[in-house]
Order: C-alpha cells, then sequence, then structure tokens
C-alpha cells in the first residue's frame, strides 16, 4: 500500500496530524463503520476528510482500528474546533482500494471547546424516509449506496439482492417507530415482511448494521414498485408519514456492472 510523500510510517503520519490540530483548539470526533465481508482480506482503511463536501484533500492510514461493542470499526479524529467537516472512507488489499463509502459529516463548535458528543436522535416519523440502497446480500456489499427511481438491479446481483430503506435519526434510534413496505402493489397489512420495528429496514428484511438477507422477489426480471410508509409507533400504529415509491427494474443480462471497486466498499454508520 503507497504512503503519502508526507510521512514514511503511520505513527509519523498521526503525529502530524495530531501536531497540526493542535495549533489550534481542537475536539475529537468519533467515525465507525461496517466492512462488508470481502475477499482479499482488507489489509488497511484510510479517513479522506474536508471542510466542504465531496472534497477531500487530508487522508489517513488508520490500518484495521479495533471494533466496538456494536461489531463496528471506530476511529477517533482530532480536527480543529471551529471547522465543519465531510469525511468518507475506503479500503486496501495491498495496493487495491475501494470506492469511497457514503460521506458523513460533523458540524464545527460555535464556541468553546473539548470533545464533541454525537447529537441526539432528530427529525420526525413525517418525513423519515431518505432514501434507499442496494446491496449484494450473499457478500452484504454495497452496490448502489444511492439507488434511486429508474436505476436497475443487474443480473450478477438479482439472485441474491437486499434494498436498504434509509431513514433519518428519529427511526433509527431505539424506541417505537415502524416501516410499512407495499411492493408490486400488493398490500399485505402489518404482517411478515410487510413490516418492520426495528432499525435497520429493508426489503424484504434487514439483518443487523451493514447485512441484509436475500429478498427472492428481487430475482424476477422486469420492472417494480417499492412504497414504503414510515409510522411513529410500532406496527404501523401512531403518526403516519410521508409515503416513498422506489420504481426500478430487474435486468436479465449481465451487462450492467457493479459500482464497486476490490475490496469492498465500506460503511460509515450515522
Amino acid at each position: 500500500m503507497r504512503r503519502p510523500a508526507w510521512c514514511g510510517s503511520f505513527a509519523l503520519c498521526l503525529a502530524a496530524v495530531l501536531l497540526a490540530a493542535s495549533a489550534a483548539s481542537a475536539r475529537t470526533e468519533r467515525f465507525r463503520w461496517s466492512q462488508p465481508t470481502s475477499s482479499p482480506v482488507i489489509s488497511a482503511f484510510w479517513l479522506y476528510w474536508g471542510t466542504s463536501s465531496g472534497s477531500y484533500p487530508t487522508h489517513l492510514a488508520v490500518g484495521i482500528p479495533v471494533k466496538d461493542s456494536t461489531g463496528a470499526y471506530y476511529y477517533d479524529l482530532v480536527v480543529p474546533d471551529a471547522d465543519t467537516i465531510f469525511v468518507t472512507v475506503s479500503a486496501w488489499s495491498g495496493t487495491l482500494e475501494s470506492v469511497k463509502s457514503n460521506e458523513i459529516s460533523r458540524a464545527g463548535l460555535t464556541s468553546g471547546g473539548g470533545t464533541t458528543t454525537p447529537p441526539p436522535p432528530t427529525g420526525t416519523a413525517s418525513s423519515a424516509v431518505v432514501g434507499f440502497a442496494l446491496w449484494n446480500a450473499s457478500t452484504s456489499t454495497v452496490v448502489d449506496a444511492s439507488f434511486q427511481n429508474g436505476d436497475s438491479i443487474p443480473d450478477s446481483v438479482r439472485s441474491c439482492a437486499g434494498i436498504e430503506i434509509k431513514t433519518n435519526a428519529y427511526l433509527n434510534a431505539s424506541g417505537p417507530g415502524s416501516i410499512k413496505k407495499v411492493f408490486d402493489g400488493v398490500d399485505n397489512g402489518c404482517s411478515g415482511n410487510a413490516v418492520e420495528n426495528t432499525y435497520p429496514y429493508a426489503w424484504e428484511d434487514g439483518g443487523t448494521v451493514g447485512q441484509f438477507t436475500c429478498a427472492p422477489s428481487l430475482a424476477a426480471v422486469g420492472n417494480h414498485t417499492l412504497t414504503v410508509t414510515p409510522y411513529d409507533g410500532d406496527n404501523c400504529t401512531g403518526a403516519v408519514g410521508t409515503p416513498v415509491t422506489l420504481s426500478f427494474t430487474v435486468t436479465g443480462s449481465s451487462s450492467s456492472t457493479s459500482t464497486l471497486g476490490t475490496p469492498g466498499q465500506p460503511y460509515i454508520l450515522p
């Protein structure tokens, strides 16, 4: 794996970052991410960050960090207090680097200093569904982190695909809340695969964070729709939120290609 030209070892890299941060008032931000099972074996992760979305002029090789009690990797990054930062992570296997993960941002401090803490759950059930992601469930790998209307599930994935239903912090937190799911117009009420009361949410079923089960319905070639409706109570009870419909195609050829590099793409957790 190639190191940045400005440092000769991980220790020197880390020292340089800490020294630069200490020149001004600094805070510590903890970032957590999941990594799908992949081959070849992951040898290291790199954190990338900057002060504007999509631009990451600074990066740091963090090796293979320890995992927290949920099984997620984590790393504590020291950054200037005033800076709002945007962070992404990639996985390395030797000289092979994955595509970068989803981006996450952390706001700078307006006054004072010290270590920031994760913000409390925000938002409401009314706008709880914020997007979708396509997964290869057989390898727990993100195929498309922003799966949208008009997109396709390729033949190479459809035998064991899953669609993650992304929700805001209101439904991601512990406590009541549910997602009702209607596939291809078939409304099965609030039972079985048609409802989930616990994050993460998916079609057909959510597993743990970063892992979803195969959805047999997604193996059918053709056009499909998935309509999901959030509620602030379990089992489709309480205040109902805004339904969101995803229209997509399952293809029968292998001409479509995955957006992934090698190894698999990490996913930064909220």
